[in-house]
């Protein structure tokens, strides 16, 4: 049996840096907006990603040297055992350990593995220097099910235990921690404080607190006094939707001012997601612009706008992001009503309060990915639309742009165009097919121009006129002159077939 050595390809001949940059455009699914996220399933994006890496791989040699440190770039774990092998591999090949720059956790731990979960989380932490990002959670069944013991979250491993005490932890990932997202869940009950150690995270500037329930809030305060945070630039406070109703309480309240009082002064991120509040939420813009005066963007829901009235000016923010549209009510069939966003909006127009702001965005508080035209009823669009397009014009004239989901504007500018010639329409009596919120593109209006590629007879006078979307007249034109280019089409091919 003969053997055949295959030569290298051309791909395969290519220099590692044009390799990796190929590698990361095929494999790369994630999505750096929801990081550090927590997605673990069959069809998560991380499932892809790290199934075509794997792939990558076995091609050859020469690619295997290339991908191989992109498959621990970024870690997802799911089981426990999974946390067990990572650790065993990390500490057999050392030269791994600096490939690790984001760690995803979300574990469910049984009773009986407990020790080994708090002991591998213990080794990972000390054996990945360089990574950056650490997103955390631990999942069980049930939404109120907690451990049967504080050791199991990640805050008690930090500040309870063997990992407080440790004497090497100075060259661990604690030390180059630069972003952190924690589940608050189960930590929600009382942890002594003779227990409690102080941890320290240097470099930390992003942490993420989040919380099922609202009650669970008043873990905040193990957060803020146990662990040092001496560079945090951007908290995110989160507590999602529910189908219950509920409120803060004084102690939940205190909590949040207290994270904003201990390090407002140093913060340029705050965002208070509590999506879970349908009643007045306790803590408004006044209470925000006094703990944390140099914020430079802020987002939070509608609600905390009625909490309390905006005493002085913020100086330095650029950019606001409002949970906006779940507020609105309808109360007529064709009447729009925004609530106390137009209290908001007149705020924001104020350059006595927001000198500098430049961006605003309005959002859903149930669907963050809907776009404004999902999110208004059919019935109520035009007196919407129109609510909307008056501030978008008053707010261009101040240098604030009206944004919503994806950063894109809020009233496009061919919806204004669209806008402005219906309007027209309808003053000079012509017919209009109105639908204020198509997106329209230049294909859009039927001009008469020198410059352009069709050429129109001079007795087809309709063709000078703009016709609206969807009407017979430009159906009509459009059909007859796919008709004529056909022909031309027809009588320049029998032509060459002739000349052949």
């Amino acid at each position: 049996m003969s053997i055949t050595m295959l030569k290298p390809t051309k791909l395969c001949s290519f220099p590692p840096e044009l390799l990796l940059n190929i590698f990361e455009l095929a494999a790369d699914s994630y999505d750096p907006q929801r990081e550090p996220s927590i997605d673990v399933g069959n069809q998560s994006p991380w499932t892809k990603d790290l199934r075509v890496r794997k792939a990558i791989v076995r091609v050859c040699r020469i690619w295997r040297e290339v991908a191989l440190e992109g498959i621990y770039h970024r870690v997802y774990l799911h089981r426990v055992g999974q946390l067990c092998a990572l650790v065993k591999m990390l500490e057999e090949k050392v030269g791994y350990r600096a490939w690790v720059r984001h760690i995803h956790g979300s574990l469910f731990v049984q009773q009986n593995w407990e020790k080994i979960y708090v002991r591998s989380v213990v080794k990972l932490l000390t054996l990945c220097p360089s990574c950056k990002s650490l997103s955390w959670r631990i999942a069980w069944d049930g939404d109120f099910n907690a451990p049967s013991s504080a050791l199991s979250s990640l805050i008690g491993i930090l500040c309870v235990g063997n990992l407080a005490k440790s004497t090497f932890l100075s060259s661990g990932t604690l030390c180059s921690l630069q972003k952190l997202k924690i589940s608050l869940d189960f930590i929600s009950f009382a942890i002594p404080d003779k227990k409690l150690s102080w941890a320290l995270l240097p470099n930390l500037e992003d942490l993420t607190c989040e919380a099922r329930q609202p009650f669970i809030l008043s873990t905040l305060d193990i957060i803020l006094h146990k662990i040092g945070m001496p560079n945090l630039q951007r908290l995110t406070i989160i507590v999602p939707r529910t189908t219950s109703k509920s409120v803060l309480s004084e102690k939940q309240v205190a909590s949040i001012c207290s994270s904003l009082e201990r390090h407002g002064s140093s913060l340029s991120f705050f965002a208070l997601d509590i999506l879970a509040i349908t009643e007045n939420i306790g803590i408004g813009l006044g209470e925000i612009v006094n703990l944390a005066p140099n914020l430079v963007s802020l987002r939070f829901p509608a609600i905390a706008l009625s909490a309390s009235a905006l005493s002085s000016a913020f100086e330095s923010l650029r950019e606001i992001e409002l949970y906006a549209f779940d507020q609105f009510e309808v109360e007529t069939p064709e009447t729009y009503n925004p609530g106390n966003l137009t209290h908001f909006l007149d705020l924001a127009a104020n350059r006595s309060k927001f000198p500098i702001l430049q961006c605003l965005i309005l959002c859903d508080q149930v669907n963050f990915s809907a776009p404004f035209d999902g999110l208004i009823e059919s019935s109520c669009r035009d007196s919407a639309f129109q609510y909307f397009l008056s501030w978008t014009k008053k707010f261009r004239e101040l240098g604030i742009t009206l944004l919503q989901v994806d950063r894109k504007p809020l009233i496009s500018i061919d919806q204004e165009r669209w806008n402005g010639w219906t309007a027209n329409g309808k003053d000079n009596g012509e017919p209009i097919v109105e639908d204020e919120f198509t997106e329209l593109s230049d294909s859009s209006y039927i001009y008469e121009s020198a410059e352009s590629d069709l050429d129109f007879s001079s007795d087809s006078d309709s063709v000078a006129t703009i016709h609206s979307i969807r009407s017979i007249e430009a159906l009509e034109i459009f059909e007859s002159t796919v008709e004529d280019e056909f022909a031309d089409l027809e009588s320049h091919g029998s032509e060459d077939s002739d000349g052949v």
